[in-house]
C-alpha cells in the first residue's frame, strides 16, 4: 500500500533505501544534526533519482543498480554536483573576471 504510494510519486524504495545506506557512511563527517540530515535525503535523493540516469551511460549495469544506488547515495551532493558539471559543463571565470572554457 504504502509501497505502491511512493512508487506512484516518484519514489523507487530499493534505490532510496540503497542511497540511505550509503549517505550514512558520511553522517560523521557533519559538525551538526541538520547537516547530516540534509546529507542522507541528498544521498537518497540522488539515488533514486540519477541512478537511472546513471545506468544509462554503464553498459551491462542494469544488474547492479542498488550497488549504484549505494555510491550515489555515499556521494550525496557531491555526486550531483559532479554529474551536472559533467553534463552541463558552465564557463569559469578567473579571478581577474576573464572567462575560460
Amino acid at each position: 500500500m504504502f509501497g505502491d504510494y511512493l512508487e506512484h510519486i516518484g519514489i523507487n524504495v530499493g534505490l532510496a533505501v540503497s542511497g540511505f545506506f550509503g549517505s550514512l557512511l558520511t553522517v560523521g563527517k557533519h559538525k551538526s544534526w541538520q547537516a547530516a540530515l540534509v546529507a542522507v535525503l541528498s544521498g537518497m535523493g540522488s539515488a533514486n533519482y540519477l541512478t537511472p540516469v546513471v545506468l544509462q551511460f554503464l553498459p551491462y549495469a542494469e544488474s547492479s543498480e542498488h550497488a549504484a544506488a549505494f555510491v550515489l547515495g555515499f556521494l550525496g551532493l557531491r555526486g550531483v554536483e559532479l554529474l551536472t558539471a559533467r553534463l552541463f559543463p558552465e564557463k569559469q571565470e578567473d579571478d581577474t573576471g576573464a572567462d575560460n572554457k
